[in-house]
């Protein structure tokens, strides 16, 4: 196979040439392999590039996981010896790059966006771990931003014997990778669709402008996912479509379950965007009706205090001759009068059902 070719000669170097091994520092690229077949797994973490290329068993399926981007010249060397383009390398790193597949004769390329669940405080939000994934005959390698912690699944399964995983080849492992990390939208969309839930009734109970930051984060969230999703429907249908001796026909009919799975993430996702702006539109009317209850309580209070105060300033006029101004109980009589007056209103705007 071309992408393996010359990797048991010291990864291909020329005779005489000094062999400079590139040390993982675990604190910026960590790589982790497992090789397996039906009767035995075994799980290394390779020091150098060469130590896991060379690891590479013919015959056997082996998954190399590069977890972390910051060690752009390991990535490069090691996706140099396993014989990928360039501009393929160049999606690895790129953490904006829009899903897609590449396929040549003896390899498929896969970026795609990873939901994970981000906790900051009292907060939970989520966000995406770019990753990439790279199917060969003897070989899947994925490349990960940052660790996604769904492939430990697929980890747990093969430590199992009886798993179907252990007797398939390296096409069943994509399709199990992508399957988990498919799956992975479905725990988002739980998780947002309980905390849409708390929100809703507290938006019942008491819109404020704290509710109204954690919607527009859902919502944010919510095109976050569609972004993400869209393009891994193509993705995904497009590798169950394509003709390559690396996919069997068996495989292809669990690329089409992850693909209706997929389907179901874009329905979900469309139907919680749908209730957010539901409750966008609630929390504005709740905010208004709170509004028109202090408008209503203002008004009420203007209201009667407008006779009121025609009385005051009436008497308060500095004429010598106003009526029962030289009474005794001409001061009282008009406070009676106010007081009257203000009873007499706030009777009328409760048979009214103002108030």
């Amino acid at each position: 196979m071309r992408a393996f070719k010359g990797l048991s000669r010291s990864a291909g170097l020329a005779p005489g040439t000094v062999q400079q091994e590139h040390h993982i520092h675990a604190n910026e690229t960590t790589l982790r392999m497992w090789s397996y077949d039906p009767s035995s797994l075994t799980e290394i973490c390779p020091r150098t590039i060469e130590e896991a290329v060379s690891g590479i068993v013919p015959g056997k399926v082996n998954w190399i996981r590069v977890i972390g981007l910051r060690d752009t010249v390991l990535i490069n060397g090691l996706c140099t010896q396993l014989g990928l383009h360039p501009l393929l390398i160049e999606d690895i790193f790129n953490a904006h790059q829009r899903p897609k597949q590449e396929q040549t004769s003896d390899l498929i390329f896969i970026t795609l966006n990873t939901i994970t669940s981000m906790t900051k405080g009292d907060c939970i939000s989520c966000g995406t771990i770019h990753t990439s994934l790279l199917l060969t005959t003897d070989a899947v390698v994925t490349f990960e931003e940052s660790e996604v912690e769904l492939l430990q699944g697929i980890q747990k399964r093969l430590t199992d014997p009886q798993r179907r995983i252990r007797s398939r080849k390296t096409d069943y492992l994509m399709q199990a990778i992508l399957d988990m990390l498919v799956d992975g939208f479905f725990l988002a969309l739980e998780d947002a669709s309980d905390r849409m839930e708390k929100l809703e009734s507290e938006i019942a109970e008491n819109p404020s402008s704290t509710l109204l930051s954690n919607l527009q984060m859902l919502r944010t969230e919510m095109l976050l996912f569609r972004k993400s999703v869209w393009p891994l429907r193509e993705v995904i249908g497009g590798i169950a479509r394509i003709e390559t001796n690396l996919i069997s026909s068996e495989t292809v009919l669990y690329l089409r379950d992850v693909y209706e799975h997929t389907i179901q993430v874009i329905d979900t996702t469309e139907t919680l965007r749908e209730i957010l702006a539901g409750m966008v539109d609630t929390y504005l009317s709740g905010i208004s009706n709170q509004m028109n209850k202090v408008m209503q309580v203002l008004t009420i209070v203007s209201t009667i205090f407008i006779p009121i105060t025609f009385l005051a300033g009436v008497y308060g006029m500095n004429f010598r001759y106003m009526p029962e101004i030289d009474k005794k109980w001409g001061y009282p009589a008009v406070l009676g009068l106010m007081a009257v007056t203000a009873f007499g209103m706030l009777l009328y705007f409760r048979r009214k059902k103002w108030m």
